[in-house]
């Protein structure tokens, strides 16, 4: 099995083929439990095992577990079975194990919707445990978490079980204080170093429990109806799992286990008569036998999922039925079983069964009950010019029509026999012909529907995506048919038509850049052999791949694995009930090729682009009989276009099919803002690696291309210093929550790939409190309690000393350690500079003084050195806004100065002729609105802070975001000085836990803002109401990719458009 980092150790070629297996991510679900120590100190003792056992079912019940439902019992051992909706029989062990091993014995149960499992868990919600899905025949899946915290990623794995349902196998957790192991027949499968856990590592007093149950009756959410193989036919049953023997080693001894406190650590743990030992057992797994990982290997098509109990108020112990996936994987090229993506977005998330026959998938009855296809009809294409008359008509038949609604994206539904009137003799088959508007402005386009009634008549008006958006393109609208395109952000100009096309795996992809090409056919496997022969360094431009080049291949396989494992079925976006998909039959037009065009070589620096050297346009065409181009003249804007062009295709609800009923289709694009970032503080709470992962995907999935790591803070230092050791080894909250060279490196070549440049940053003079903990010379007001208020904006207090050759000679060595290891993939650095509090230095003894005539030189002089140090060092500088327009400090010319208080702010730093990045708390601050962090003292402290609202409360809703312009109040002469902005997530209460629910889709407003501009072509802010239902579908498809992201509105909302407006 294969960690990340192993992964990005290698070529370029394999490092590409497996890294779709990290893309899971799991959710958060309900877990139950009687009594949660960590809540109550009333707990009841767990009863300890305290020994070794075994139980051969085959003698029939034993008295070492509790049955519920009805197990049976004869020579095979005990049979657990689902013959009817309820059943749900399981095993439950009358003690607990405090580190241990179990080795159970038994075959797994088939049929669709049943699921088998063994399960180790605690009433702190601790978990490991095997699952079984009975549609897939020859695997296992194994998974964990630590006190009900299932939003990590990758914490499930598959593993090989051959024929599980009819073959005898033994399966084991071995698990101690220091690592878990899953081993199947005595060979290890799995390995997971304790801090390598993703999350919380299970260490508290274990139940054992085994049982099976129906995860895919109609009871249950869409979800985990999805993700156990589809709904369960009770009538083909019973489907029984069979236990034959099992055994149980408990690594600690004596009668019961007590929590000494609430800290949820296994050394709070107490045994009465005995000991609690960590780490015995650990002997009898073979050194080597299998890698520390926190995800699957290469070619073992992860399935994570998030298995929690389900909550009820009747339950007196944990039952082991209802448990939910809440997740979506990728699939692995190399994987000998076949996985189809199931949407279930309606739940807010996706799951994946795996099947080893494709045409074995069942569909989503959830998603398409009701849902046939949709054979539209195409008439001629007349020309209205004549805009005024044009809505003359629409109106005539509005005022005639039975019923006027309206749908998704602005779609127009008229029930009206006075089709006449609208269509001015056009009309067609109860709908209208394809009809093309030239320059009527931000207005709509139409759609026709066959009449379903001869004597009711249904056309649908689209309102159009098509805004020339940087004022600058004629407009040209169409008739669609089917579903408008929802593409996000909106692009410059587009077009389109009503012809429905549809694309296999084996699409045919041509590569050309200047005068060579490059040939490829794109499968699930994506890379040729001869691609797979390059020995190329990843991230070296002068390997056998250049950066160019892997950054076109790396956009190919996200576009495959997009469009076939990573898609939604769109029926949230169509009237209920209807028939909104195309028809798949052999007279069917399907892609032939795909033709990847860059006009021009990259630049030099196309894996650290400065702003404005980097050419991010692109053209995507498409034609009627299935030729694709897509232009660029950039490895970078070939790569959004091929983003784009997976935004045009769904999946069909019936099969495997992918279409699109837009054809042909134009589109040209190009940004408003070349700095289009995202700023995520790692430092108040640890991000793991794969929680940054997954935000450049999703960044690079909406064109955002900067991701601003502010990785320092005054509450923990996670950053090594290889030079400095000490700074993580004391300064991070914990030892596995650090971030090595290794990390950084990985994650900037992770963003390099996908047109996201990492540009980190080191916050200081203030907010360095961190720093303390390894050097407290260099700090001043080091955590002044309880009035830390005096002296910074949060605690701890704390800033570096102003006037100090020890703080010069810190910062010399700090970024003469840092610099150069950043340099290959970044052109930029972030030196911080907000909110430093001038009553620190009063407390400093370098200076003694907190007036700003002592100070003003101070800072300066100290940030004339910083500045000579990363500019020697090949870096363009940013700071906050602070250091320009507090302290009125003389910055290099070229000093990218961020902004972040207030509009006026922005347009004050371009006056002053410097380069401005917007970002408006009051606007585009992700983390305002929870209310307070802070607690406080009874009585006039409480009093005077009630209700207890954040400093920038209310809450950011998106269309607030949506409707900010980063260059309000910015003079047309100096407009060209605001680069772009950031969007920005401080994490005093957002971990990696909740992390996507707050960013996603609200940053996603301001992707498009710095993307498209935030106004329309008529200069005016755009409109929510056209802009939600592309959001919402924006939302589905990160959904699809995985993405904890919060929703837009209901369905109901998105299927009848403007009914859900003032």
């Amino acid at each position: 099995m294969l960690s990340l980092r192993d992964m990005l150790a290698m070529s370029s070629p394999m490092r590409l083929a497996t890294i779709a297996l990290l893309l899971a991510r799991p959710g958060v679900s309900q877990t139950y439990t009687d009594c949660n120590p960590l809540q109550s100190s009333n707990c009841p003792p767990d009863a300890a095992l305290g020994q070794s056992i075994g139980v051969d079912f085959a003698n029939g019940r034993s008295d070492r577990f509790s049955p519920t439902g009805n197990p049976t019992y004869d020579s095979n051992g005990v049979s657990l079975s689902v013959a009817q909706q309820g059943d749900s029989p399981t095993l439950i062990s009358d003690w607990y194990i405090m580190f241990g091993r179990v080795e159970i014995t038994m075959k797994s149960a088939p049929g669709q919707g049943i699921v088998s499992s063994v399960v180790l868990q605690s009433n702190d919600l601790d978990e490991i445990d095997w699952e079984w899905v009975g549609t897939a025949t020859q695997q296992v899946q194994s998974n964990y978490f630590g006190k009900g915290q299932t939003g990590s990623y990758n914490r499930a794995a598959l593993h090989d079980a051959p024929d599980c349902q009819n073959t005898w196998h033994k399966y084991t957790i071995d698990w101690t204080s220091d690592e878990i192991v899953w081993q199947i027949d005595g060979t290890t499968v799995r390995a997971l170093k304790a801090q390598d856990s993703l999350g919380p590592y299970p260490q508290t007093p274990m139940q054992v429990k085994f049982g099976i149950w129906a995860g895919g009756d109609p009871s249950n959410p869409q979800g985990t109806i999805d993700w156990a193989g589809g709904l369960t036919d009770y009538t083909a049953g019973p489907y029984s799992m069979l236990v034959d023997s099992i055994s149980v080693t408990d690594y600690s001894t004596g009668s019961e286990y007590t929590w000494s406190d609430q800290s949820g650590a296994w050394t709070s743990i107490r045994s009465k008569g005995g000991d609690i030992n960590g780490n015995i057992g650990a002997d009898t797994i073979a050194s080597g036998d299998a890698p520390a990982v926190t995800t699957a290997a290469a070619g073992s098509n992860v399935e994570p999922y998030s298995g929690t109990h389900a909550s009820c108020s009747t339950c007196s112990s944990p039952g082991i039925g209802g448990w939910t996936s809440t997740f979506h994987s990728a699939l692995s090229a190399s994987s000998p079983a076949v996985s189809q993506v199931v949407s279930s977005s309606d739940l807010g998330y996706n799951t994946i069964t795996p099947f080893n026959d494709p045409s074995s998938l069942a569909t989503n009855p959830g998603e398409i009950s009701t849902a046939t296809s949709h054979s539209s009809s195409v008439g001629s294409s007349p020309s209205i010019t004549n805009a005024a008359s044009f809505m003359t008509q629409i109106q005539a038949a509005a005022v005639n029509a039975d019923a006027v609604t309206t749908s998704s994206h602005g779609v127009v539904f008229l029930q009206t026999t006075d089709v006449g009137t609208l269509a001015s003799g056009t009309a067609h088959n109860g709908g209208f012909p394809r009809t093309e508007l030239l320059n009527v402005g931000d207005f709509v386009s139409t759609g026709s529907h066959p009449s379903s009634s001869a004597s009711k008549h249904q056309s649908r008006f689209r309102r159009s995506a098509i805004v020339s958006t940087k004022m600058r393109a004629s407009l040209v609208l169409s008739f669609w048919s089917a579903s408008a395109a929802a593409l996000w952000p909106i692009p410059s100009t587009f077009t389109s038509g009503d012809k429905a096309l549809w694309i296999d795996r084996d699409v045919k992809i041509n590569y050309r850049i200047a005068e060579s090409v490059g040939e490829l056919h794109l499968t699930q496997n994506v890379l040729t052999k001869a691609d797979q022969e390059h020995e190329s360094s990843y991230g070296n431009p002068s390997g056998n791949m250049s950066w160019s080049s892997q950054i076109v291949e790396n956009a190919k396989e996200r576009t495959i694995d997009t469009l076939f494992n990573k898609n939604f079925v769109p029926w949230k976006f169509h009237p209920r009930f209807s028939d909104f998909e195309p028809q798949l039959g052999d007279d069917s037009t399907y892609l032939k090729s795909i033709t990847l065009q860059q006009n021009a070589s990259d630049p030099t620096g196309i894996a650290k682009p400065t702003t404005g050297s980097v050419d991010e346009s692109y053209t995507v065409d498409i034609s009627t009989n299935g030729e694709v181009t897509i232009t660029a003249g950039s490895s970078i804007g070939l790569s959004y276009g091929l983003t784009t062009f997976t935004q045009l295709f769904y999946k069909c609800s019936k099969g495997e099919g992918v279409y699109t009923t837009l054809a042909p289709v134009h589109i040209a694009d190009s940004p408003m803002f070349p700095w289009r970032g995202l700023n995520i503080d790692t430092s108040r709470t640890f991000k793991p690696m794969q929680e940054m992962y997954a935000m450049i995907d999703s960044m690079a999935f909406n064109k955002m291309n900067r991701l601003h790591w502010h990785v320092t803070d005054a509450q923990a230092w996670p950053l090594e210093i290889s030079s400095m050791p000490e700074l993580a080894d004391e300064g991070a909250y914990t030892s596995f929550q650090k971030y090595s060279a290794e990390d950084v490196k990985a994650l900037q070549e992770y963003g390099a790939l996908v047109g996201v440049e990492v540009v980190m940053e080191i916050d200081n003079p203030g907010h360095t409190s961190s720093i303390a903990f390894s050097h407290p010379d260099l700090i001043a007001a080091f955590n002044v309690q309880p009035d830390w208020n005096t002296y910074a904006a949060e605690p701890p207090s704390g800033t570096l000393k102003l006037n100090s050759t020890a703080v010069y000679d810190f910062l010399e060595k700090l970024f003469d350690d840092l610099l150069p290891r950043l340099k290959p993939l970044t052109s930029y650095f972030h030196l911080g500079g907000d909110e430093v509090n001038m009553n620190a230095y009063n407390l400093d003894n370098t200076v003694e003084s907190n007036l700003s005539s002592v100070l003003q030189p101070l800072m300066q002089k100290y940030m004339d050195r910083n500045m000579d140090q990363i500019e020697s060092a090949g870096f363009t500088p940013l700071v906050w806004e602070e250091m320009l327009l507090d302290w009125n400090l003389t910055l290099p010319e070229n000093t990218i100065v961020q902004s972040w208080q207030s509009d006026e702010a922005l347009a004050e730093i371009v006056s002053k002729g410097y380069r401005g990045l917007a970002g408006n708390y009051n606007y585009w601050y992700l983390d305002c609105g929870k209310g307070q962090w802070l607690n406080f003292y009874q009585g006039e402290s409480s009093q005077q802070y009630w209700p207890y609202l954040d400093y920038c409360d209310p809450f950011k809703n998106w269309r607030l975001m949506y409707s900010y312009d980063p260059l309000n109040g910015i003079p047309e002469n100096a407009t060209h000085l605001v680069l772009g902005g950031e969007t920005h997530i401080w994490s005093e209460q957002t971990d990696a836990v909740n992390l996507e629910y707050m960013v996603w889709p609200r940053a996603c407003a301001a992707a498009e803002v710095l993307w498209s501009g935030a106004k329309d072509a008529s200069g005016q802010n755009r409109s929510q109401t056209t802009a939600a239902p592309r959001l919402s579908e924006m939302r589905e498809r990160l959904v699809a990719r995985g993405v904890h992201a919060d929703a837009i509105q209901m369905p109901f909302c998105v299927m009848n458009g403007t009914q859900c407006a003032l």
